[in-house]
């Protein structure tokens, strides 16, 4: 193999060929000089700056002599002529040494290659549901290998965010990357009716039956938890009818018309399901969609009850996340 140099000043220069730890001196002495370890490097331009390129060039670079052991730490590196071209493409030398105990130095010189950086791999951005779904379509970030991509969080209607992902920041790679953002579909009461009306009649010495005429805005509600999730809507009389006028009660009697024909009454002491329901897509559902067509609210006032008055109460409705077993 090639044999070091030893000049006048202590200083073997570039063991390449093999490592030589004794050198023997005009004298017959042995000369123990430190095994250094360093070889090429490549990075993309502009990833070296004045911050990291110490660190980064002395990284996996060890000495070692037979007196001293592990010496890595004392290994430096000359990088003047590499500084000022970390942003060109190109071949540059730097200079590792490393002095141990002895006084003894051994150099190494290294070529660093600055390349160009290559079109990184896209970073796939995922917004999804508990089960995985996409609540948007995936987006797609590109770059250049070692730019640096951001990622938010995104405001869903239904959706609370219950996961941020550990590489929401990060550089791009060769390699493709996914950001999965999850978030917790949630039961939106979406709509509420504000006017139920029964119109106007004349008074009545009987009992009678008053179908819905009109309602303000519809029972909506929906559902963006997993499909297969279950929901029931309850109501019940938070206030009574009575008189605006003469604050008489009037002792009406609400109803509703279920789906089966059932009449249900809606009162005060217990509360009436009124829709159950299984999600089977998250759809807006509208529960009142048939009220007036098919007549399922009805108000009976027995005969006698009712004054020359405008009569008002108030229903609560009740959202339920499971089907009640009322």
């Amino acid at each position: 193999g090639e044999s070091s140099v030893l000049k006048e000043d202590d200083t073997v220069v570039d063991t390449s060929s093999f490592d030589l730890n004794n050198i023997f001196s005009d004298s017959g002495a042995v000369d123990l000089f430190p095994v250094l370890k360093a070889s090429e490097k490549t990075f993309y331009v502009k990833v070296l700056n004045e911050d990291n390129i110490e660190s980064e060039l002395l990284k996996g670079v060890t000495a070692q002599d037979t007196d001293d052991g592990i010496i890595s730490s004392k290994v430096t590196v000359n990088f003047d002529q590499l500084l000022p071209n970390v942003d060109k493409v190109g071949d540059y030398e730097v200079t590792y040494s490393v002095t141990n105990s002895k006084g003894r130095t051994t150099i190494k010189k290294v070529i660093i290659h600055i390349i160009e950086r290559e079109q990184g791999k896209p970073v796939t951005v995922r917004y999804v549901a508990q089960d995985m779904t996409d609540i948007i379509p995936p987006e797609e970030l590109t770059g250049k290998v070692e730019d640096e991509y951001t990622t938010t969080a995104k405001d869903f209607e239904g959706y609370k965010l219950i996961s941020t992902p550990e590489n929401a920041k990060g550089k791009f790679s060769a390699t493709p990357q996914t950001v999965v953002y999850k978030y917790e579909g949630l039961l939106v009461f979406k709509e509420a009716p504000t006017i139920l009306d029964f119109g106007n009649h004349d008074l009545s010495a009987n009992t009678e039956t008053y179908d819905l005429k009109d309602l303000g805005d519809n029972l909506v509600v929906q559902d963006f938890r997993t499909l297969g999730s279950s929901w029931s809507m309850t109501a019940s009389l938070a206030e009574a009818f009575k008189g605006k006028e003469t604050g008489r009660a009037l002792d009406g009697v609400l109803t509703y018309i279920n789906s089966d024909g059932k009449a249900e009454e809606i009162n005060g002491s217990d509360t009436t399901v009124i829709y159950a329901n299984e999600t089977q897509n998250h759809d807006p559902v509208t529960i009142s969609s048939n009220w007036l067509d098919k007549k399922q609210l009805r108000l009976t006032v027995p005969a006698g009850k009712a004054l020359a008055d405008d009569y008002e109460a108030t229903i609560e409705w009740s959202l339920s996340d499971r089907v009640s077993n009322d």
